[in-house]
């Protein structure tokens, strides 16, 4: 486990492979939408079309732009997601993190003080262990990621006696 020093503040930003590999993805499949348009598909390759372009531009904006981002402080955490910064979750308000699987992919998830009561959340609490999660694992491994936030929580300010 990385050792958190107090008062530090950490930035972590998506991971660079993951989103190239949605944007390319996104791009070859709205490729073939433009194909099944010129062979008179219809509806089905509009759909195809805009669909997977959007895909292609979202991951290219998760690719370049600084709109994603993960901040750790000594007061909690925050998360932007596509240049919306969402609330300060402070470290006494949630559980510890661990990490879920779903499918293939692996998450980070906690509870959520806010959350637990929630219809929503106590269906996320029964599926992957945590009412809440975060969107990404910002560029670490999903383990990695949470005993460094554990590391956050533990170490914070609400947590030290000095």
């Amino acid at each position: 486990m990385e050792e958190v020093t107090i008062g530090e503040t950490r930035i972590l930003y998506p991971g660079k492979l993951k989103w190239g590999l949605v944007s390319l993805i996104g791009l070859s499949f709205a490729l073939g939408g433009v194909f099944m348009i010129r062979d008179g598909q219809g509806g089905m390759a509009w759909f195809v079309t805009i669909f997977f372009g959007l895909t292609a531009v979202v991951g290219l904006l998760q690719l370049f732009g600084k709109g994603s981002s993960l901040t750790l402080t000594r007061e909690g955490f925050q998360i932007r997601n596509m240049g919306r910064d969402m609330k300060l979750v402070r470290w006494q308000e949630c559980s510890g993190f661990g990490v879920a699987s779903v499918g293939a992919a692996k998450m980070i998830v906690y509870d959520h003080l806010h959350d637990r009561d929630k219809a929503l959340g106590q269906v996320n609490q029964s599926l992957v262990g945590g009412s809440s999660a975060l969107p990404d694992t910002y560029g670490m491994k999903p383990q990695e990621l949470a005993d460094l936030m554990n590391a956050y929580r533990e170490k914070s300010f609400y947590n030290d006696p000095n």
